[in-house]
């Protein structure tokens, strides 16, 4: 048995779960989150807060929807919008930078940010691939210089984006 502040008691609340360790220590020194997701979720459980806890869910899922949409779109026209060879280096950069920055440093970043910082400043860096082809398109001496740093930072945020996500849904 083990108390919680406010003198709440519970029965065997882990100090972090195992779910969460594959992702990082996410929850070393918050005994609070492992104990909720022991009791469950319920009003009683998080002291009222079920309902602002849903409403955050819902907000957070809405602006990561709209933001990886934009990407995805960017992604799917960059064919149409940019000659072949420029289209072609810039998804290999894009998908390169995603790729090296999920197996190599995703873990790292998430960690020191913390899962909602990670968000955070993946979605912000991750709007920079969108905003690249506008820059390109308002400056067309610009247009590769712009394209291929948008892609390698929409690539390097993709690659800890994720990473940071499934860390915050599993708080």
């Amino acid at each position: 048995v083990r108390e919680r502040g406010g003198g709440q008691r519970l029965a065997h609340a882990p100090a972090h779960s195992a779910r969460c360790s594959a992702f990082g220590d996410f929850e070393a020194g918050r005994p609070e989150i492992a104990a909720k997701r022991h009791v469950g979720m319920s009003d009683h459980a998080t002291g009222g807060s079920g309902r602002l806890l849903l409403a955050n869910f819902g907000w957070m899922s809405l602006c990561f929807s709209v933001n990886h949409g934009t990407v995805v779109t960017m992604v799917s026209l960059t064919s149409s919008i940019l000659d072949a060879s420029l289209a072609s280096a810039s998804l290999t950069l894009f998908y390169a930078c995603y790729t090296l920055t999920a197996l190599l440093v995703s873990v790292p970043v998430v960690t020191l940010l913390k899962p909602k910082g990670g968000l955070l400043a993946g979605t912000g860096i991750y709007c920079m691939y969108t905003v690249s082809f506008a820059i390109a398109r308002r400056w067309p001496a610009t247009t590769t210089p712009a394209i291929v740093a948008g892609a390698v930072l929409g690539g390097l945020a993709a690659g800890f984006l994720w990473t940071a996500q499934g860390a915050y849904f599993t708080l």
